[in-house]
């Protein structure tokens, strides 16, 4: 990853309390199509492992279906099914209450749209090439926070690290 201050930027969301959201999505919005991610951008996979490694992560039911292996991460899976399984996940919960106090935000949709009000900080990952998808970020929720870092990488994306105003 170019440069210190991203590094810095990644120590302190690191250290955050609370939840954070991390998502890479299209200028319009979609992060996802027909229940995977369209791209695979090895920067942005990088900066996921450096912000999540050895965290907490929240992810809704159909997100962790989709989900490569993500060792040395504490998987909690949130569903309204009690009959879910996953090798993956550590605990699934069936309501917020129970989420940890401090976490990583992993998708889906329908998590991000609810759980991005009580998030500190969102880190956008901005895909500059154009995708067919089917799913959306709900990017309106972006009104709540500013603008705290922006780094443009030279394969295909930008990063903007959003913190709660």
């Amino acid at each position: 990853m170019p440069g210190v201050a991203m590094k810095d930027t990644c120590d302190v969301l690191r250290a955050l309390p609370g939840w954070k959201a991390i998502v890479a999505m299209t200028a319009d919005g979609g992060i996802g199509y027909r229940g995977g991610i369209p791209w695979h951008i090895t920067g942005d996979l990088r900066l996921f492992k450096q912000l999540t490694l050895d965290q907490a992560v929240i992810a809704g039911r159909v997100t962790i279906a989709t989900l490569p292996a993500l060792p040395r991460r504490r998987l909690h899976g949130i569903s309204r099914s009690t009959s879910i399984q996953s090798q993956q996940v550590v605990t699934w919960h069936h309501d917020f209450t129970t989420l940890p106090v401090s976490a990583w935000v992993i998708g889906g949709a329908r998590i991000y749209r609810q759980l991005l009000p009580q998030c500190t900080a969102v880190v956008v990952t901005q895909v500059q090439a154009r995708y067919e998808t089917d799913t959306s970020f709900p990017t309106e929720l972006l009104n709540e926070f500013g603008i705290k870092h922006t780094i443009a990488y030279g394969d295909g994306f930008t990063t903007v690290v959003y913190l709660k105003d």
